[in-house]
């Protein structure tokens, strides 16, 4: 029995690397090709050291064509300009890593000294208005983040007389479709405060053999509107003014012309006095914003 298991295991182990082997290479130059489409579509900068993460996710993407070679497959995005399989293109070399509360400074002097001037921002003119942007929102921990956040801001009496509205966007739309279910593993909802974890979420019903899960409530579902965005799209589908616009950790995989582009794109989105939130490593060199603590920016009022 024990020769028998050897021999099983050692064939195993043969038919595993004959795999390997036959597995498409990608070339550097076939890989500058795909960093060029990626950048000329949606802005993203692949570094030198990505060919390899860029190769294995790309590699399923061939299977699922039945293709042999990564040039036929940049053919296919190229040459023939499938939209469809782009989007897959796209899905398959975006970040979709989020948390809820993530960077949790941020987000306490956030709610502690700028919640109140956000919602006196959003009373002017004796309207009861908040419009909020997550532009990078991936599988949607940060904008229902954020709305918990602004639903205990707001006294509960209050909150029936207050137009609340959080864009949530992405471009990778396998993401977007988890958003939009709003149910997540039980692990991952662990950095939710356990009161608003009682208020906001609901644990689902135990299927047997699967994880424990927590769906989001309506509650903070009815004030979220997901869509698909490109960043570097010319023109964005909005037609409203923000008073916060989040777009965290999402400038390191851009280059400095296009973190401009965006920036100068969030100012004129925003509304004056708005807030302009970046990730704990993101900085902006040259901007009429004003900084605020913990890389949050203020446009100023005229």
């Amino acid at each position: 029995m024990a020769s028998s298991n050897s021999h099983s295991q050692a064939s195993r182990s043969n038919y595993t690397l004959d795999r390997a082997a036959q597995a498409p290479l990608l070339k550097k130059s076939s890989f500058n090709l795909f960093r060029e489409l990626a950048y000329q579509h949606i802005g993203i900068s692949i570094k030198d050291n990505r060919l390899e993460r860029v190769q294995t996710r790309l590699r399923k993407r061939l299977l699922a064509l039945n293709l042999k070679t990564f040039e036929e497959y940049y053919q296919v995005l190229n040459e023939r300009a499938d939209a469809v399989e782009l989007q897959e293109f796209f899905n398959a070399l975006t970040i979709t890593k989020t948390e809820f509360f993530r960077e949790t400074r941020q987000l306490e002097h956030l709610s502690k000294n700028l919640m109140q001037p956000l919602l006196d921002l959003g009373q002017k003119q004796g309207e009861k208005k908040l419009r909020v942007w997550s532009s990078a929102c991936a599988t949607g921990e940060e904008p229902y983040t954020i709305a918990m956040m602004l639903q205990e801001a707001i006294a509960p009496a209050e909150r029936y007389q207050w137009d609340v509205k959080v864009l949530a966007s992405d471009i990778n739309t396998i993401a977007l479709e988890q958003a939009t279910r709003g149910s997540y593993p039980a692990e991952s909802v662990q950095k939710i405060p356990p009161h608003l974890r009682r208020i906001y979420l609901t644990k689902d019903p135990k299927i047997e053999g699967e994880e424990e899960t927590y769906t989001v409530n309506e509650v903070i579902k009815q004030w979220i509107a997901f869509r698909h965005i490109n960043l570097n799209a010319p023109r964005y589908p909005i037609r409203t003014q923000f008073d916060m616009i989040l777009c965290r950790n999402v400038f390191i995989y851009f280059n400095e012309d296009t973190q401009q582009k965006l920036i100068n794109r969030f100012y004129d989105l925003l509304n004056e006095g708005g807030y302009l939130l970046l990730g704990h490593s993101e900085f902006i060199q040259k901007t009429t914003f004003v900084r605020e603590s913990f890389n949050i920016y203020r446009k100023p009022s005229k």
